[in-house]
């Protein structure tokens, strides 16, 4: 036969023993959570290492493409400022050759115009030295 305060103590007992039992439940459930926690703080750690890892091979493949694609514009512009070049030196070739050619057509008439003049003075003497002797 248990006395009242046997039951009540018993009672208690109880109580204490299930409040401990649910605190320590509380405290593994606290603890798994703070694991789960943990384990996915660091996945979002490994995801963030791999998007900023290929972010950074994304980087070197942007900046390789725009050196080459500078290289390809280099080069694009030098053969274009050869072809300008080349057509500048052929203008002005062809501008000496008008200015020879005319130079040359230049010198031509000057000398028909000189050789008609020798010869009307050759042809004016003649006739002069001949009407000279006429007279």
């Amino acid at each position: 036969m248990s006395l009242p305060g046997d039951a009540q103590r018993q009672h208690e007992q109880r109580l204490q023993d299930a409040y401990r039992v649910r605190e320590e439940g509380l405290v593994d459930a606290e603890a798994a959570k703070r694991a789960r926690l943990q384990r996915r703080h660091k996945q979002n750690i490994a995801q963030e290492e791999e998007i900023s890892a290929g972010l950074k091979q994304q980087i070197l493949l942007l900046q390789s493409l725009r050196d080459a694609a500078q290289e390809e514009e280099n080069k694009r512009f030098a053969q274009l400022r050869l072809r300008f070049e080349s057509e500048k030196q052929d203008l002005r070739d062809a501008q000496e050759s008008r200015e020879e050619a005319l130079l040359e057509r230049y010198n031509a008439s000057l000398r028909d115009h000189k050789a008609q003049a020798r010869s009307g003075l050759d042809n004016f003497a003649t006739d002069s030295l001949g009407q000279g002797a006429c007279l």
